[in-house]
């Protein structure tokens, strides 16, 4: 950073920050699937519905 331009140090950062989240999301995503399908094998008649909401346990949901 330390560039003459304070507005392109704060877009570098919130790039930084988004890429960072977007990263976070997709590994969340990977492990409530393995999750899941962990969850199928043991039940596998009960069927299985979750929601991602933002902040909240991404398992939340109807077993």
């Amino acid at each position: 950073m330390n560039s003459n331009d304070p507005a392109k140090d704060i877009l570098a950062d919130l790039t930084r920050l988004y890429d960072s989240m977007k990263k976070q999301d997709d590994i969340r995503e990977e492990e409530t699937e393995k999750v899941q399908e962990l969850l199928k094998k043991d039940f596998p008649d009960i069927k299985i519905e979750t929601e991602l909401i933002d902040g909240d346990n991404p398992l939340r949901g109807t077993l």
